[in-house]
Protein backbone atom coordinates (compact mmCIF):
# COMPACT_ATOMS: atom_id res chain seq x y z
CA UNK A 1 0.00 0.00 0.00
CA UNK A 2 1.32 3.56 -0.91
CA UNK A 3 1.42 6.08 1.71
CA UNK A 4 -1.39 9.01 1.12
CA UNK A 5 1.16 11.38 3.08
CA UNK A 6 4.56 12.26 3.60
CA UNK A 7 6.11 14.06 6.16
CA UNK A 8 6.94 18.06 5.38
CA UNK A 9 5.13 17.90 2.27
CA UNK A 10 2.20 19.64 0.66
CA UNK A 11 0.61 20.13 -2.03
CA UNK A 12 -0.59 23.72 -3.52
CA UNK A 13 -2.42 25.44 -6.63
CA UNK A 14 0.07 26.96 -8.57
CA UNK A 15 -1.59 29.01 -10.76
CA UNK A 16 -4.77 28.60 -13.22
CA UNK A 17 -5.25 29.57 -16.94
CA UNK A 18 -8.37 31.32 -16.92
CA UNK A 19 -9.58 32.26 -20.92
CA UNK A 20 -10.94 36.11 -21.72
CA UNK A 21 -11.94 37.95 -24.11
CA UNK A 22 -9.44 40.77 -23.30
CA UNK A 23 -6.73 39.70 -20.93
CA UNK A 24 -5.59 43.17 -19.18
CA UNK A 25 -9.59 43.81 -18.85
CA UNK A 26 -10.28 40.75 -16.58
CA UNK A 27 -7.61 40.99 -14.63
CA UNK A 28 -7.96 44.42 -13.58
CA UNK A 29 -11.42 43.73 -12.54
CA UNK A 30 -10.61 40.67 -10.31
CA UNK A 31 -7.76 43.09 -8.57
CA UNK A 32 -10.30 45.58 -8.11
CA UNK A 33 -12.44 43.85 -7.07
CA UNK A 34 -10.71 41.91 -4.44
CA UNK A 35 -8.28 44.37 -3.76
CA UNK A 36 -5.24 42.67 -5.04
CA UNK A 37 -2.57 44.41 -6.17
CA UNK A 38 -2.44 45.46 -9.92
CA UNK A 39 -1.71 42.90 -12.43
CA UNK A 40 1.15 42.21 -14.20
CA UNK A 41 2.80 40.19 -17.16
CA UNK A 42 4.00 36.74 -17.50
CA UNK A 43 4.43 35.88 -20.54
CA UNK A 44 1.92 35.83 -22.84
CA UNK A 45 -0.84 36.33 -19.94
CA UNK A 46 -1.79 39.15 -17.54
CA UNK A 47 -1.41 37.97 -13.60
CA UNK A 48 -2.88 38.10 -10.66
CA UNK A 49 -1.63 36.90 -7.89
CA UNK A 50 -3.62 35.70 -5.01
CA UNK A 51 -2.48 35.74 -1.35
CA UNK A 52 -2.25 32.24 -1.17
CA UNK A 53 0.48 32.40 -3.51
CA UNK A 54 -1.82 30.95 -6.34
CA UNK A 55 -1.22 32.92 -9.50
CA UNK A 56 -4.99 33.41 -11.68
CA UNK A 57 -3.27 33.88 -15.62
CA UNK A 58 -6.02 35.52 -17.84
CA UNK A 59 -5.04 34.86 -21.74
CA UNK A 60 -6.82 37.12 -24.17
CA UNK A 61 -8.64 34.40 -27.23
CA UNK A 62 -10.36 34.80 -30.17
CA UNK A 63 -12.34 31.90 -30.44
CA UNK A 64 -15.48 31.68 -28.26
CA UNK A 65 -15.48 29.62 -24.65
CA UNK A 66 -17.79 28.82 -22.08
CA UNK A 67 -17.47 30.87 -19.09
CA UNK A 68 -16.35 28.84 -15.77
CA UNK A 69 -17.33 29.68 -12.17
CA UNK A 70 -14.33 30.77 -9.69
CA UNK A 71 -14.66 31.04 -5.72
CA UNK A 72 -12.39 32.83 -4.11
CA UNK A 73 -12.58 31.96 -0.12
CA UNK A 74 -11.96 35.62 2.10
CA UNK A 75 -11.96 36.72 5.79
CA UNK A 76 -14.55 37.80 7.61
CA UNK A 77 -13.05 41.00 7.82
CA UNK A 78 -12.46 41.43 3.97
CA UNK A 79 -15.98 40.21 3.08
CA UNK A 80 -17.60 43.45 4.25
CA UNK A 81 -15.19 45.69 1.73
CA UNK A 82 -14.95 43.80 -1.29
CA UNK A 83 -19.16 43.46 -1.23
CA UNK A 84 -19.07 47.43 -0.27
CA UNK A 85 -16.44 47.59 -3.65
CA UNK A 86 -18.79 45.58 -6.09
CA UNK A 87 -22.09 48.14 -4.79
CA UNK A 88 -19.34 51.14 -5.25
CA UNK A 89 -18.67 49.75 -9.01
CA UNK A 90 -21.94 49.59 -9.71
CA UNK A 91 -21.96 45.24 -10.32
CA UNK A 92 -24.73 43.12 -10.36
CA UNK A 93 -24.74 40.09 -8.20
CA UNK A 94 -26.63 37.66 -6.68
CA UNK A 95 -27.26 35.50 -4.17
CA UNK A 96 -27.98 32.14 -6.25
CA UNK A 97 -25.27 30.03 -8.86
CA UNK A 98 -28.73 30.66 -11.42
CA UNK A 99 -28.98 34.39 -10.58
CA UNK A 100 -31.34 34.57 -8.22
CA UNK A 101 -31.59 36.96 -5.41
CA UNK A 102 -30.37 39.97 -7.11
CA UNK A 103 -28.71 42.19 -4.61
CA UNK A 104 -28.75 39.30 -2.06
CA UNK A 105 -26.06 37.28 -0.32
CA UNK A 106 -26.66 33.95 0.70
CA UNK A 107 -25.67 32.34 3.84
CA UNK A 108 -24.72 28.37 4.07
CA UNK A 109 -23.19 26.28 6.98
CA UNK A 110 -21.40 29.45 8.29
CA UNK A 111 -20.31 31.16 5.29
CA UNK A 112 -21.54 34.28 3.39
CA UNK A 113 -21.17 34.65 -0.46
CA UNK A 114 -22.19 36.47 -3.69
CA UNK A 115 -22.14 35.63 -7.62
CA UNK A 116 -21.18 37.69 -9.74
CA UNK A 117 -19.47 37.93 -14.06
CA UNK A 118 -16.64 39.33 -14.78
CA UNK A 119 -16.55 40.69 -18.28
CA UNK A 120 -15.64 37.37 -19.66
CA UNK A 121 -18.56 35.85 -18.39
CA UNK A 122 -16.86 33.36 -16.11
CA UNK A 123 -19.10 33.55 -12.29
CA UNK A 124 -17.04 34.35 -9.37
CA UNK A 125 -18.08 33.88 -6.11
CA UNK A 126 -16.87 35.66 -3.25
CA UNK A 127 -17.27 33.71 -0.02
CA UNK A 128 -16.17 34.33 3.52
CA UNK A 129 -13.70 32.12 5.51
CA UNK A 130 -15.98 30.54 8.48
CA UNK A 131 -13.40 28.47 10.12
CA UNK A 132 -14.83 24.98 9.14
CA UNK A 133 -12.18 24.70 6.39
CA UNK A 134 -8.71 24.25 7.38
CA UNK A 135 -6.08 26.24 6.45
CA UNK A 136 -3.20 23.84 5.10
CA UNK A 137 0.30 24.17 6.56
CA UNK A 138 -0.24 27.26 8.75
Amino acid sequence: MISSSVSGSFVNLDHQIVLARDKEESATFLARVLGLPAPGRQGIFCAVRLDNCTTVLFKTVQSDFTGQHYAFRVSPEAFPVILQRVKDLSISYWSTPKGGGVGETYELEGDIGFYFHDPSGHQLEVLTESGRHSQPNG
